[in-house]
């Protein structure tokens, strides 16, 4: 339950903000609330991919986007033909396990594969005949295109921001070595060394994806030049000082500017800047993790569990199978067992606070307008708050789903008990799928070896 530090956080969360309120706004002038509300799920595309630059950032995201608006056309398309819920329910599971995989090889990171399957559960409400499947998968299409807008354009007007951040990261990182020159525990020293060369080496890839032979790119490259230099020193001779010689730059790096003005960095200067070995393709990677057999059994486990989950919330005769499929696939998004455990704890726990705080927000009786603000306030709340605490994140997420329900449909006290019934149905199943697939190399396993 502990807060982790974050950064850069500001920026995304209002760009997300602003793409959702622009979707629900424009909606509620056409007298379309519905349509609002899909596009913006879709607008939420925004929230993916932070801080990577743009060759990586057009591509992911336009993926991310396809596979939203696929969803959505699936979802329509099976509420307008009247398709039985049993078979909705299996389509939605082998998608979810689908979009993983999918996340996976692309590196699509951000909330997840939950995201979509809300964006396909929520296209059944304007879908009462064949004929409004195009429209709402237009609306899709229409709110993935501003949340690709809303996302790109600070790499457009910025192009060497994501540089720049990643630099001042890769600084912060090599000033954490200086909490170790006193220290004689070998492990941490090490453990920090690998973490400042890490931070260093992404950081030179991220130039190199950016514009590395402009005046910018170049002076970014000879920063990290002298960084590189900095952590050689500090391995040798267990310390430097050249390390607070080159760090007391992060705090500028962190701003948003176009031209890079940091004294005593010549862009000129190319004997100082190390060689870096070119990034590897996009779709290089992408294709050996879509055939990789860890991804693969990744992303079944995905789809079982998503299809156990719901087919348990029916058996249960709960109101909402579909949000126990969101507490499976969600929890499961845990990096090992015990964070799969934590995850779906704390999704439970906020989801049940999140919902009573919706209920409490919809006694007063809002109209459409109070809900916009609402969900554009939640949103960007969950957007400060995802990189660091998962609880509030859920509890914040968990109301404001809420709300979006509430825009076209009548909300009553229930859903409260409902969304955390079928949430921890699926949190459950998460949680038993994720132990009978332990991976060999999780901590658990590794510490009842």
């Amino acid at each position: 339950m502990r807060v982790r530090p974050a950064d850069a956080t500001v920026g995304p969360a209002l760009r997300v903000g602003s793409g959702v309120a622009i979707a629900l706004v424009v909606g509620g002038l056409l007298g379309h609330p519905m349509l609002g509300a899909i596009a913006g799920l879709g607008a939420i595309t925004a929230a993916f991919c932070r801080h990577q630059p743009m060759p990586l950032l057009a591509p992911r995201l336009m993926i991310y986007g396809a596979i939203s608006v696929a969803f959505v056309f699936l979802g329509s398309f099976m509420s307008a033909a009247n398709v039985p819920t049993a078979i909705q329910l299996l389509t939605f599971s082998v998608g979810a396990g689908v979009a993983a995989h999918l996340f996976t090889a692309f590196e699509i990171t951000g909330p997840g594969p939950v995201v979509v399957l809300l964006s396909g559960s929520a296209a059944a409400g304007p879908s009462n005949t064949l004929a409004d499947v195009p429209v709402v998968t237009a609306a899709a299409v229409a709110g993935a295109a501003l949340g690709l807008v809303a996302a790109l354009a600070p790499r457009i007007l910025h192009p060497m921001g994501a540089a720049r951040l990643a630099v001042a990261r890769a600084l912060a990182a090599v000033a954490r070595l200086e909490q170790f020159e006193e220290s004689r525990d070998v492990a941490a020293r090490k453990e920090a060394v690998v973490g400042a060369r890490g931070a260093l080496a992404h950081a030179h890839s991220t130039i190199d994806l950016s514009h590395p032979t402009s005046q910018h790119g170049r002076a970014l490259s000879a920063v990290l030049a002298e960084a590189d230099a900095a952590v050689d020193e500090w391995i040798e001779a267990g310390a430097s000082h050249r390390i607070s010689s080159v760090t007391r730059h992060e705090r500028e790096l962190r701003k948003i500017r176009r031209t890079c003005d940091i004294p005593d960095y010549d862009p000129s200067d190319t004997v100082r800047i190390r060689h870096v070995e070119s990034p590897v393709s996009l779709w290089t990677t992408a294709h050996e993790r879509l055939i990789s057999s860890t991804s693969i059994a990744s992303a079944i486990r995905t789809a079982v569990a998503a299809a156990i989950s719901s087919y348990a919330a029916v058996g249960l005769h709960l109101a909402h199978p579909m949000w126990a499929m969101f507490g499976a696939v969600a929890a499961l998004q845990g990096l090992s067992f015990a964070h799969t455990v934590e995850r779906g704890i704390q999704r439970a726990i906020g989801n049940l606070v999140g919902a009573l705080l919706a209920i409490a927000f919809l006694a007063a009786g809002p109209l459409y307008w109070h809900l916009v603000i609402g969900i554009v306030v939640l949103l960007i709340l969950a957007e400060l708050w995802a990189p660091r605490q998962y609880a509030v994140t859920s509890m914040v997420l968990g109301a404001g789903t809420v709300l979006f329900v509430a825009l076209g449909a009548d909300i009553t006290s229930d859903v409260a008990f409902d969304r955390a019934a079928d949430t921890l149905v699926g949190v459950v199943v998460g949680i038993v799928i994720a132990a009978l697939t332990l991976s060999p190399t999780d901590p658990i396993r590794a510490e009842g070896a």
